[in-house]
């Protein structure tokens, strides 16, 4: 749809704008094109704002709705408000739950059906680019070759180089807000939600740290009923709020430790 605009200057020149308005899901953009004189006229001369959004844009409170699609990627209009899922992929390469919180899958593409990272391939496809499946069902560099090797290492910088453009289209989710109610502690909330950074969330399962009557601070999962579990030599997972059983990188075990061979050991 075109909107057009007509004026005319001090001089007694005349210029006409036109904005064009492309509607797609939640995203809405303005396009200003202008001519003034021979010169064109830009999207400052013209002060027209570019009024496009992130999918998953900051909101102060629950964000409001008419339709599915008003709410973006991870959520359905429900009594005109947005009512995210649990958990839900952004893209291949982000794994959010409803709480705002995020994971990047890495090497492995984001679980669609699940909502989280993979952490086995049983497809070429369920790799992110860079990467290719091999025959123990794991995404590994698509590049192998001894690294001490000069070609190999050109090799690794190009691939390297490929792999942060692809990761730039994709960048760090902002935190979403997807409450307006604010809270100290659970009591603030109803049943259903739990307080979590000062807002009323979805009761469920979350990383958090504690200390034990030993005087020990670890590292665990935890409930909105306070239930802890100690997650031990391994990381909690910040979507889905659990403990790593495995772990494919360093970043899924505790800080100090390895992964090897799917363990989290000590250096």
């Amino acid at each position: 749809m075109w909107l057009a605009l007509r004026g005319t200057c001090a001089g007694g020149g005349g210029y006409q704008v036109k904005i064009k308005l492309l509607l797609s899901s939640t995203l809405i953009s303005a396009v200003a094109f202008a001519s003034f004189g021979t010169r064109p006229l830009t999207l400052a001369d013209a002060k027209v704002q570019n009024q496009a959004q992130e999918p998953n844009r900051v909101d102060s409170c629950e964000k409001s709705c008419l339709i599915n699609a008003d709410c973006g990627i991870g959520a359905n209009c429900v009594a005109e408000i947005c009512q995210y899922q649990k958990v839900f992929c952004l893209n291949d390469r982000w794994s959010l739950n409803e709480r705002g919180e995020y994971q990047d899958c890495d090497a492995y593409a984001c679980d669609p059906t699940a909502g989280l990272c993979r952490r086995t391939a049983t497809d070429y496809a369920h790799c992110t680019p860079g990467y290719v499946m091999n025959e123990h069902h794991q995404c590994v560099s698509s590049i192998n070759c001894d690294p001490h090797d000069v070609q190999c290492q050109e090799l690794i910088k190009k691939w390297k180089e490929s792999r942060a453009i692809w990761e730039s289209y994709f960048p760090t989710p902002r935190l979403p807000v997807y409450s307006c109610i604010a809270c100290k502690n659970n009591s603030g909330c109803d049943g259903q939600h739990m307080c979590w950074n000062g807002r009323c969330v979805k009761a469920g399962t979350y990383c958090g740290t504690t200390t034990d009557s030993h005087g020990e601070t670890w590292h665990g999962s935890f409930n909105s009923g306070g239930l802890a579990k100690n997650c031990g030599d391994y990381a909690c997972a910040p979507v889905s709020g659990d403990c790593y059983g495995d772990c494919l990188r360093t970043s899924d075990c505790r800080q100090g430790l390895s992964c090897v061979d799917g363990r989290c050991v000590n250096h």
